[in-house]
């Protein structure tokens, strides 16, 4: 935070705004990284989008800049479902969210719902990270 702020001073950012939510994305950064259960993963990654959005808008005497952060927002909200779902069909197969206990579990049974909420929770993992093609 003490490195950028020579250049968020030359770009005219001096909100007190970026520090918190700055340290808000790093909380949940290093959450994400020790998230030993898709609950506290879902929570992680949904605490950075959040983020994510406001920055995405920080600008706000731009019209393009809201319209980034709307359009951001809705398709985040979309894809959340799509992990929530995800996540369901992984409990529902298995009967946890843990990881251990998830991956002390025989995966080559023949049983084909863990693959679709695998599916779903990498849909939409690539859509939170901007991978190709699921950016926008």
């Amino acid at each position: 935070m003490f490195s950028s702020k020579d250049f968020l001073i030359a770009r005219n950012v001096t909100k007190f705004e970026y520090d918190i939510l700055f340290l808000f994305f790093a909380i949940s950064s290093i959450s994400l990284c020790f998230a030993d259960d898709f609950l506290i993963f879902y929570l992680a990654i949904e605490i950075q989008s959040l983020v994510l959005y406001v920055f995405a808008t920080f600008n706000r005497n731009s019209e393009y800049s809201t319209e980034a952060g709307l359009k951001y927002f809705v398709f985040g909200g979309i894809i959340s479902c799509f992990l929530i779902f995800g996540i369901s069909i992984i409990y529902l197969t298995f009967g946890s969210t843990n990881f251990e206990v998830l991956f002390s579990l025989n995966f080559l049974n023949d049983d084909y719902f863990w693959f679709c909420g695998f599916i779903f929770i990498l849909i939409a993992l690539f859509f939170k990270v901007g991978a190709a093609p699921f950016h926008s």
